[in-house]
């Protein structure tokens, strides 16, 4: 499924991306809060959402970038793959985030 959505994104003339929302803990905000508040702010629909961090997904190999083009939410940041569809990153990513969890925001 992830190689298909990057394949997509480049058909699609993104490059080899793929999409992330994130953002940081304000002043006394826990995670959970966090999450809460970019799911509801991004308009995340999906009934299930995945955690990871900048650091997991750096540490992987990964690119960030941040990406509010074309109406996009200000949390919305691509993750820049190498410029390979290699199954083997593909895993990578899906390795650097948790088990599916209910969408708070639903």
């Amino acid at each position: 499924m992830v190689q298909r959505q990057l394949l997509d994104a480049i058909e699609d003339g993104y490059g080899p991306v793929l999409s992330v929302f994130l953002d940081d803990p304000r002043r006394d905000e826990t995670v959970e809060q966090v999450i809460l508040r970019v799911c509801r702010g991004a308009g995340i629909l999906n009934g299930k959402i995945q955690i990871s961090s900048v650091g997991t997904l750096v540490e992987a190999g990964f690119e960030l970038v941040h990406d509010d083009s074309d109406g996009m939410h200000e949390t919305h940041h691509d993750v820049v793959f190498p410029n390979t569809t290699d199954i083997q990153w593909c895993q990578a990513f899906v390795d650097s985030f948790s088990e599916p969890r209910p969408n708070p925001a639903k």
